[in-house]
This record gives structure tokens, sequence and C-alpha cells, in this order.
């Protein structure tokens, strides 16, 4: 099992040092965080936007620049599902890949590479990538949502309304309606624009 930790990078692609076992089982299990918050402002403004390798998660990013700007902290959260064991027939089962939670933190750090830190750190925008893992069912993943945002102080969740992808109905749905119904802080939920605007 991995622990969250916290690399300073100039690009996500680098490599992911060696990690520790955490002290006691959790539900969901912080697998890595990428740090990029180091120059941020003491006093800034944090959001927390919920992402996955989707148009509609570039959205919400280039809406929450627009609306937030330069000198704010992003937190992007992305939660993946615990490896289970393969079912081939009955009573027979086979582990997990070992290796399948880095395989997976290294297939997040491309797509967020690609679709957001490149836009964020032109926009002089900090941000911090949380990568977690555990239970992917609605109500887990609001829950972790609500209580990230709590723990960076969020002042608003940004929440992308997909439109395609298989995380659809995870977010347009109970998700999102969970976050708006228990949030303590302001939950903005992103409509699916049609034409987006091109990358520089």
């Amino acid at each position: 099992m991995a622990t969250e930790e916290s690399v300073q990078a100039e690009e996500l692609q680098e490599a992911v040092g060696p990690s520790e076992a955490p002290t006691q089982a959790e539900a969901h299990r912080p697998l890595l965080s990428f740090d990029r918050t180091a120059g941020s402002a003491a006093g800034a403004k944090h959001y927390l936007v919920p992402v996955d390798d989707t148009d509609d998660s570039e959205e919400a990013i280039d809406w929450a620049i627009q609306m937030f700007g330069p000198g704010s902290v992003f937190h992007l959260l992305h939660v993946v599902p615990e490896p289970q064991m393969l079912h081939l027939w009955a009573g027979t089962y086979i582990p997990p890949d070992e290796n399948a939670e880095l395989i997976e933190v290294e297939d997040v750090k491309l797509w967020a590479s690609h679709r957001f830190a490149k836009k964020l750190i032109a926009a002089k925008v900090s941000f911090k990538l949380h990568i977690i893992v555990g239970p992917t069912d609605s109500e887990s993943v609001s829950n972790v949502i609500l209580k990230k945002a709590q723990d960076v102080s969020a002042e608003c969740i940004v929440m992308a309304r997909h439109s395609k992808g298989k995380l659809k109905e995870m977010w347009v749905g109970s998700v999102t309606k969970a976050c708006v119904h228990k949030s303590s802080v302001p939950v903005a939920v992103v409509p699916h624009f049609q034409q987006r605007p091109k990358s520089a």
C-alpha cells in the first residue's frame, strides 16, 4: 500500500519515489500527490476540482481559471478503484497485479500533465494533484470529495458535468447531488460547452 507523498516537480512525468505502508487500514488511501504549491502566496484561496481524463474536466479547469484566476491554489482530485481479485470460475481467483496501483499512478500522471498541468502553470495557478484509491461507488466518492474539500479548506468545489465517458453516471448523478446537498462550502457544477476554447 502506498501513502500520500508530495513531489516537487517541473513536470508530472518525474519519477515516483518509494512509499511507506499506512499505519492503519483506511477505506480510501492516498496513492500520491504532486505538489506545485511552493510558490503560492500566503493567504491564497484554495479550490477543489475532481477530475478525470475527459474534455469535461478540462472545461471545468478552464472555467475555474477564468473565475478564480492567478494566485489561487487548485487541488485536483482523482479517485481510482481498489484493485480487485479476478474471478476465473467458481472458487478460483487471481490476486490483483502488484504493480496495478503504480501503473494507475503513471497513467494519471500522463493525462493530468497533458490536460491540466501546462495550462495551470501558464495561468500562474498553483496546484496539487491528489490520487486516491478506494471504493468508487457514488456515496464513497462524494464522501472523499467532501473530506478533501475540508482538509484543504476549499472555498469552492468545482465539478464537471460529464457528457460522456465511463464515469458519466457517477459524476452527473448521485455524486454531484450528494456533494451539493451535503457540502458545507459552495459547489459549482460546470455545464458542458459544445465549443471549447482552443488551447494555446
